[in-house]
């Protein structure tokens, strides 16, 4: 640059003159414009041609707005005339609009940039919500079976504290903890299978089977919390296609909760009504209490997660239930009138293949 300073300055003399004087140029302007022009033609096309960014649409603007300054310099005679000014003019207008609108471009840029980094950090925590409820989705799940199994376990010690004591009680109490011992485990296995979304594990099912162990398991609960059983099963009730253990864990859900609703009420008589019956759609299983009821404008909620009336409760029971259900093909409702109890049914489709002898 120095170099081509001095050049200009000490060989002045021997460089074509564009200028006459400060007002008017010589015919050599009219080449050198033309050949600037050209120049500006081609870009403009080129960018016409290829251009697919923001960046190549700007760059064409500006080549729009140079090109016609140069080829408004090109065409007059001199400078400081009504076409030199407007040149300067439009010039000025060009460079200033762009200057706006790259800075709105960039703030535009950081905005996106900034709802990015919202919407990754809005992502992370709800994969870290989803592993927080997978995590309360197992701890309510193997509570309920090892709950069972301590109310089974003082059983038997209390039987045994008897004199004499109650052998075949302690035998039977004790035959219903190996079995919630194994149910711990078919819950892990039911809650993956769920999670994984896939039809692994199913086979034919019999729904009165799962109730009366589910009822029995849970028999040492119902003599200390004074809850009078009823259940009646139909006996002609078909086979369903399911997962066994998360079946199980429906029904034993549902009696629990239950179980829990009753105790708020030692007022009232303590009955649990659990009801099969064979339909036309499939089969039909209910579980019915005289608690407290569930408020009616509550009732459509209960069912969603981390939405409960329990002061310790989780809120994943229902919602769980409601998700193995539909996983099955079926549907779970429950209907109150806020005061005399409520009652949960969900009903599945039977294997049409397979019926019961």
């Amino acid at each position: 640059m120095c170099f081509l300073a001095w050049v200009a300055f000490a060989g002045g003399d021997s460089i074509p003159h564009l200028f006459l004087d400060r007002t008017y140029v010589t015919s050599l302007n009219l080449y050198v414009g033309g050949f600037v022009l050209l120049i500006g033609l081609i870009a403009i096309a080129v960018l016409w041609i290829t251009g697919r960014s923001v960046l190549d649409q700007w760059l064409l603007v500006v080549a729009v707005a140079t090109t016609t300054e140069i080829g408004q310099v090109a065409i007059t005679s001199g400078r400081y005339t009504l076409v030199f000014y407007v040149g300067r003019v439009i010039a000025l207008v060009t460079a200033a609009t762009i200057l706006v609108v790259l800075l709105a471009e960039t703030t535009k840029l950081y905005a996106r940039l900034a709802r990015s980094n919202q919407l990754l950090e809005r992502e992370r925590d709800n994969k870290l919500m989803n592993v927080q409820a997978v995590m309360a989705a197992v701890a309510h799940e193997v509570r309920q079976p090892l709950a069972a199994i301590a109310a089974n376990g003082g059983a038997a010690l209390r039987f045994l504290a008897k004199v004499p004591p109650n052998h075949d009680e302690v035998h039977a109490a004790l035959d219903r903890i190996v079995r919630d011992s194994h149910h711990t485990s078919e819950v892990f296995d039911g809650l993956r299978v769920l999670f994984r979304k896939v039809d692994e594990g199913k086979e034919p099912v019999d729904i009165n089977n799962i109730t009366v162990g589910v009822l029995q398991s849970l028999r040492s609960e119902f003599q200390g919390h004074g809850v009078e059983v009823r259940s009646e099963l139909s006996s002609e009730l078909p086979l369903i296609d399911g997962h066994k253990s998360q079946l199980e864990e429906v029904i034993f859900n549902l009696v629990r909760n239950a179980i829990e609703a009753m105790d708020a009420t030692p007022d009232r008589v303590r009955v649990l009504r659990v009801i099969t019956q064979s339909r036309d759609d499939g089969i039909a299983v209910a579980v019915e209490d005289t608690g407290p009821g569930i408020d009616p404008k509550r009732i459509e909620r209960i069912f969603d997660a981390f939405i409960t009336t329990k002061s310790r409760g989780t809120g994943l029971g229902l919602a769980i239930c409601r998700m193995i259900i539909e996983h099955h093909g079926g549907q779970l409702t429950a209907s109150s009138d806020g005061k005399n109890g409520a009652s949960f049914q969900f009903v599945l489709p039977a294997n049409a293949n397979t019926q019961l002898p």
